[in-house]
Formats: C-alpha cells, structure tokens, sequence
C-alpha cells in the first residue's frame, strides 16, 4: 500500500471533494479519482459514497480513516527519528588513545 494513496485518500475524506482534494494535493482530479479506485480495490471495500454532490465516507471508508492517518503519522515518525539518528552520528566526535607508558632507567 502506498503513503501517497493514504495521503489522497484522507484529503478527499477530509475536502468533500475530489475536485478540491486535487487542487489542494496539484494534481489531475481523474488522476486522484483513480488512485482512490485503485485503493479502494486494494482494500476490497468501498471507502466513499459518490452519489451526493459532496464525497462522503462510507462505514468502511471511516474505519480506514483512523488507521490510514495512523500509518501516515507513523510513516512521519520513522523519517523523523532516522533523521535525527544521522544527524547525530555526524554530530559525534571521536577521540581516541594509547595508553602507552614508557619507562627508561639510565
């Protein structure tokens, strides 16, 4: 499943729109429309009721919802949190030594 399938769908829940959730997200709306599709037919339910001028999500389309935002955050996370993992190794410093002594008796 793609993040950006996630992101499509929760704009188009979140817009009411198809047409709107395309110019907020610049794309082509027959171009959305067909990435919810195809989401849709991943998933093997239908997420929004299309019969109304305003999109809305259908029972299962919610249920989704809660978790396809989850995922996205999640997914928000994991960038962050390796991010901040090479930032500090390219942070770090490391110092090293001999403990060498040496004694000389004369």
């Amino acid at each position: 499943m793609e993040l950006r399938r996630l992101r499509y769908f929760i704009t188009v829940a979140q817009q009411q729109s198809f047409t709107k959730a395309a110019e907020k997200l610049f794309t082509a709306q027959p171009s959305l429309s067909q990435q919810i599709k195809d989401l849709e037919q991943e998933v093997g339910v239908v997420l929004f009721d299309r019969s109304s001028r305003k999109v809305k999500l259908t029972d299962e389309g919610q249920a989704f919802q809660i978790y396809a935002e989850k995922a996205l955050e999640n997914a928000k996370l994991a960038v962050a949190a390796a991010r901040q993992v090479a930032q500090q190794k390219n942070n770090q410093i490391h110092i090293g030594f001999l403990n060498v002594a040496e004694i000389k008796v004369m």
